[in-house]
């Protein structure tokens, strides 16, 4: 039987090509289908050849002809509207200015060969002997899903349309034959980075599989986003319920109903649905006439949507993909070459272990020097914590349930960055790192945890919040922004009220060094917290009488901490009357008495003098809490020992190396514009909301939002032994170990020569933050989906972690393994080369330009926009409930199918490049895109217009339905006929022999069509 299926085949091939060939040489002339008359269509004599030969089929013969005979006029307007007759015309050009070069060359067949062998790699004994690849495929195609075969059609049917099609195909055919190596060019390097990356994926993993429930709803979500008017007409895609089919909207209402209560139509043993007797239900979620609207979609009677539809351009997969749209316009990707160049070093030769028996082109990044490696181990380090999972979670519900909070704090957050780009610090300063590096420590013993389970951090973040409330009597962050933009401030009373006489005050000049001269007067340009911070600095000296060998600075601190601020203030105005009373002598005394005890008098009494901008200021209301926490918790010595550490850092500017450079005083420009927006506002207001969300994850208690903060921050400042790259390193911190590698790919990107490019990247980052606009009186982020987009991606991955804890310190394990092997691996390598190539040339250009082009809305010209029918195929794939599994070895498969083609990739594409340039009517495109474009086949019903692939499709099935009854000459016709493995694999294998057949199958029919008058075989023989 399969033997005479293979002839048959072959044999009704060879029928068709000799029409052809017929109608190249002069054949006859058939009639025009517009027109009436009794010569036969083209359509007509094709009809006429498949009908003959299906009659003389062994088995049901002529139960086929006779099916056929049915759609007999539907079968002739179908093929006469894909063959037109202006294409008629057009087919002697066709076959021999097109076909018949490309079969002579070799083309043609190897095109055919590629076809035939990837598809028995399906039915190979060795390659896959449980034929899983092939049950896959049938188990996807028997699975209801809500993928709408129109819009895959209306797709593809515009990629053919595109009148620069065999441009962008000649750009891509020229751009695949440059080479990466020696030995590899830009196709090979491409399928073989797919082969390799495909091998194994979709089988489950030493951990398990990580599933994330309710990926697809998140993904065509449109709740939360604002419509973007730019995008131009709705894609509409059709939820599935979780039969598969169309979701209802609504309640369920008759035809369909739902006996067992499910919330799911009732469907019968094939996952269709049915009414109350048990009557399949044969409703499309997209059609046209009556029963759907203007745009396609079913509706009930009343005219209401049947079926829940949503607009995939708007969902969160339509953002994430104008994200990536809009990266691409700014050139992202090109950044990203040049800096992963800088960090990564230069690549090297793949060892044999890393080869993996497959040396061609293979090169790695280096492993042993690799700061990015070690940074990306960190980072996944830290997500071990359930401190980091906490932080995460939390912040997943603050942006879910208080969205107006959440976007306001990233608008100031925005500020802070916009303030922080426009200083002269910058995020690649090796000092900042420095700076961060050794302030860690500090960090460490500020939120280390005492006996009781709190820290200081804690109790601090207690303190802000109840600074917030007194901000609302007096304005803290206002106090504090006086005394960095003062040098001197002059307010009679000092301890008053009212605001200081800014007209009477000193402002400092941060664009002038600290100490400067001016007309020969030395001029003190430094802040008032400047000067407080280094007066305590200086003070923290000798031993106090009777204070157990406490400094100045300490028993100051320890004697003012528990005082309130108006009584401090008070005390300080004395103090400075006095000595203003008292003059030099004064001055002598006070100094004296400190050098006894044994500090620099002639250093601290005149430091003495920044006291009184800090009376007048009002900011004691705020330094006073601070201390009194580390009072309380025995941390004075700390608290000192931190101000020493910023004192410090501000002499840098002193030191006359202008390589080294005060980071605090460069902050503290930044910080005044801060302080000076909205943003202390919106602190306070997300600190009072931070102490009322319950955390999530393990913070455990009553913790809320505020707690996990302070733990994550804990978590990245603490010391003891982490875990490294290069193995388990003592007495250091995770945020020690990440700034480490960080400190070095600064460095990289200065002496590569790439901080420019990533400033850029980091800008575009940033952006989002930074950009904003007004509306209903608000400001708020320019991109106002940004913010339910973050919401989205925070719970998917607040999903990802919440897996019980073997698991997933298992998962975390597996991932920080493959991202080290990322970073250093061959796959990256090869990226980087093929991106580099691809920017070097301008055929990658066209590329770049037609991959923009596909996912470019075009609101001015919907009927010629790809984006929306490729995104309602992908919204369709997203939104079925077709089991994530079954497309393992699909996708194995396609691996499978790159490795064969990895050394003559680059060759199949110059042939399928030639056809297309040999077209030069574009006769063969013409007949693809009417093959996929809708036609009314009948004048009776307009609303049955179908493409003639969609046509062909029904007609060949319902031939195929008809099936012998055991194994006599009857017939009967299935409906519900499903193809078995077996019989899948019986048409497959005959599919495959053909192909490959060299007498009776398409090697003949090549043969056939070079032992023409004018081929290679007869000139040959002249």
């Amino acid at each position: 039987m399969r033997g005479t299926t293979r002839r048959s085949a072959a044999w009704r091939t060879l029928m068709v090509l000799a029409v052809g060939i017929a109608v190249g040489c002069g054949g006859p002339e058939f009639a025009d289908p517009t027109e009436e008359g009794d010569r036969l269509t083209l359509g007509g004599l094709v009809y006429i050849i498949l009908h003959d030969n299906l009659a003389q089929a062994e088995t049901c013969g002529p139960d086929y002809a006779s099916t056929l005979e049915l759609d007999r006029d539907r079968f002739v307007r179908t093929f006469d509207h894909t063959i037109s007759e202006d294409i008629v015309d057009d087919l002697p050009e066709l076959l021999g200015g097109t076909l018949l070069p490309v079969v002579d060359d070799g083309s043609l067949p190897e095109l055919t060969d590629a076809i035939a062998e990837a598809m028995a790699v399906m039915i190979d004994d060795e390659l896959d002997p449980e034929r899983t690849t092939l049950r896959s495929a049938l188990e996807i195609s028997q699975t209801r899903s809500v993928i709408e075969g129109s819009h895959a059609l209306e797709a593809m049917r515009r990629v053919l349309a595109d009148p620069m099609l065999p441009d962008r195909i000649h750009a891509l055919a020229e751009l695949a034959g440059e080479s990466i190596t020696a030995d590899q060019d830009v196709v090979g390097a491409i399928l073989a980075l797919a082969a390799r990356n495909l091998e194994n994926v979709g089988e489950e993993g030493p951990c398990g599989d990580l599933e994330v429930e309710g990926l697809a709803d998140t993904l065509l979500r449109e709740e939360g986003y604002t419509p973007v008017r730019e995008y131009g007409a709705p894609a509409w895609v059709v939820r599935a319920d979780d039969h598969g089919n169309p979701r209802l909207l609504g309640s369920i209402s008759a035809p369909f109903v739902d006996a067992d209560r499910d919330g799911n139509a009732d469907v019968d043993e094939r996952g269709y649905p049915v009414d109350a007797a048990g009557v399949r239900i044969e409703r499309d979620a997209f059609g046209s006439g009556d029963g759907y609207d203007d745009e396609g979609r079913a509706v009930r009677a009343d005219g209401t949507l049947l079926y829940e539809y949503v607009d995939v351009k708007q969902t969160t997969l339509g953002h994430v993909l104008q994200m990536g749209r809009r990266a691409l316009d700014a050139d992202v990707h090109r950044d990203f070459i040049v800096v992963a160049e800088a960090v990564l070093g230069d690549t090297r030769a793949c060892t044999a272990a890393e080869a993996d028996g497959d040396p061609i082109g293979c090169v790695t990044f280096p492993d042993e020097d690799n700061p990015a490696a070690d940074a990306v181990f960190v980072l996944m380090e830290m997500l071990r914590d359930p401190r980091a999972k906490g932080l995460i979670g939390t912040l997943a519900q603050l942006l879910q349930d208080e969205p107006e909070l959440a976007e306001e704090l990233l608008v100031e957050l925005g500020k802070v960055v916009a303030a922080f780009e426009a200083s002269e610090l910058s995020i690649t300063d090796r000092s900042l790192i420095e700076t961060a590096i050794a302030v860690l420590p500090l960090l460490d013993r500020t939120f280390e945890a005492d006996a009781d389970g709190e820290s200081t951090g804690h109790l601090l973040l207690d303190v802000v919040h109840e600074l917030g409330a007194e901000e609302r009597r007096h304005p803290v962050s206002t106090q504090i922004g006086w005394i960095v933009d003062y040098a001197q401030l002059s307010k009679d009373p000092a301890c008053s009220e009212e605001a200081p006489d800014f007209a009477m005050s000193v402002p400092v000049d941060y664009d002038r060094p600290r100490y400067y001269t001016s007309g020969g007067t030395a001029v003190d340009n430094r802040s008032a917290l400047e000067q407080v911070i280094e007066l305590l600095d200086i003070a923290n000296c000798g031993e106090v009488p009777f204070s157990g060998g406490k400094t100045v600075a300490y028993v100051a601190l320890d004697l003012l901490a528990d005082r309130d601020p108006s009584e401090v203030c008070s005390l300080i105005d004395v103090l400075l009357g006095v000595m203003d009373v008292g003059g030099g002598a004064s001055d002598f005394l006070v100094g004296g008495a400190l050098d006894l005890i044994g500090c620099d008098g002639d250093r601290v009494v005149p430091a003495l003098r920044s006291l009184d901008a800090l009376a007048q200021s009002g900011a004691l209301d705020w330094l006073l809490p601070v201390a009194k926490i580390f009072k309380e918790r025995g941390q004075l010595d700390l608290l000192i020992e931190i101000l020493t550490f910023v004192a410090e850092d501000l002499r840098l500017d002193e030191d006359g190396d202008p390589g080294t450079n005060s980071i605090v005083r460069r902050a503290l420009p930044p910080l005044s514009d801060l302080l000076e927006s909205d943003a202390p506002d919106v602190l306070w207001q997300l600190l009072d909301r931070m102490q009322t969300i319950p955390a999530r994850g393990d913070v455990g208690g009553d913790g809320t939002m505020a707690d996990a903060l302070v733990d994550a921050i804990s978590l990245a400042v603490e010391e003891g032994t982490v875990q490294t790259r290069g193995g388990p390193v003592a007495e250091t911190s995770l945020g020690r170990e990440l700034l480490l590698p960080v400190r070095d790919i600064t460095d990289r990107l200065r002496t590569g020569r790439a901080r420019d490019e990533f400033d850029r990247l980091l800008d575009y980052v940033t952006s989002g933050l930074t950009e904003t606009t007004t509306e209903g009186g608000r400001e708020v982020l320019a991109n106002r989906n940004l913010l339910p987009l973050g919401a989205e991606l925070l719970d998917v991955a607040d999903r990802v972690l919440d897996q019980p804890p073997a698991r997933y310190a298992c998962w975390v394990g597996e991932a920080q393994d493959g991202a080290v092997s990322l970073v250093t691996g061959r796959e990256l390598a090869t990226l980087v080369r093929i991106a580099d190539r691809l920017e070097r040339s301008s055929d990658g250009q066209v590329a770049e330009d037609w991959i923009v082009e596909m996912i470019t809305p075009r609101p001015a010209a919907p009927d010629h926009e790809l984006y929306g029918p490729l995104l309602q195929v992908i919204g369709g794939a997203a939104g079925s409930n077709v089991d994530t599994d079954q497309f393992g070895p699909l996708l194995r498969w396609l691996g499978d199918v790159a490795r064969q083609r990895t050394e003559d990739g680059g060759e199949l594409l110059a042939s399928m490049d030639r056809l297309l340039q040999s077209d030069e009517d574009r006769v063969m495109l013409g007949i693809a895109e009417n093959f996929l474009t809708p036609y009314d086949w009948t004048e009776e019903n307009p609303a049955q217009a179908e493409t003639p692939i969609e046509s062909y499709s029904d007609i060949a099935g319902s031939v195929t339905d008809v099936t012998p009854v055991d194994a006599g000459p009857m017939c009967t016709v299935d409906p519900d006929l499903r193809l078995s493995l077996e019989d899948a694999e019986e048409t497959l294998g005959g599919i495959v022999d053909f192909l490959q057949d060299a007498e009776t199958g398409m090697g003949a029919i090549w043969a056939l069509i070079g032992q023409r008058r004018d081929g290679p075989a007869a000139r040959a023989g002249d």
